[in-house]
């Protein structure tokens, strides 16, 4: 038995992360895996197998890969974020995104500061690679900003080359980033 107490949020959370660290291949197996489940901790427990995307054996050696002390770990580095303000919103959440439900490949989990909106769910990702060509940084800025201009909410990561571009022109239009 992975939780010996009874299930909390915490312990979801900290289980998702669990079988995300352990998962060997895509991500979005993971999440559809607990979404199915509907519950992580279930799954760790080994009290729920009736999974299409993975047999029985790769179910095993899923759960298998995750270290005994795992879920009091992770528990731990959660607390930590959310004392400095950043939580955890997983796939079993109500506020995990709709945008990111619906698609085939979505992570299992997002680290989140700061608040989603509503109005975010007029989002479009603007990201590429790190080293960008001075004609590709020109073109994520001005999509960025024209986007931003008409209420889109511009999705990036924070590293360098195109993710960055799109960030300072969206927020130059008045517009909002997610990160």
């Amino acid at each position: 038995m992975f939780v010996n107490s009874p299930n909390t949020r915490l312990d979801e959370a900290a289980a998702v992360l669990a079988l995300a660290a352990a998962t060997a291949g895509p991500w979005y197996r993971t999440a559809s895996l607990i979404e199915d489940a509907g519950s992580a901790v279930r799954v760790l427990d080994r009290e729920w197998s009736g999974f299409e995307l993975l047999s029985a054996t790769e179910l095993a050696a899923l759960v298998d890969r995750v270290p005994s002390g795992a879920l009091p770990r992770y528990r731990d580095i959660l607390e930590r974020y959310q004392a400095s303000g950043v939580r955890v919103v997983t796939v079993l959440d109500d506020n995990y995104p709709t945008n990111l439900r619906q698609i085939f490949n979505r992570p299992p989990f997002l680290f989140i500061k700061g608040d989603l909106r509503e109005e975010d769910t007029r989002a479009i990702a603007v990201v590429g690679t790190r080293r960008a060509s001075d004609s590709g940084l020109a073109l994520a800025r001005t999509l960025s900003s024209e986007l931003a201009s008409r209420g889109v909410t511009v999705l990036s990561g924070l590293a360098r080359g195109i993710d960055a571009a799109a960030h300072a022109p969206a927020l130059a239009s008045g517009g909002r980033t997610v990160a």
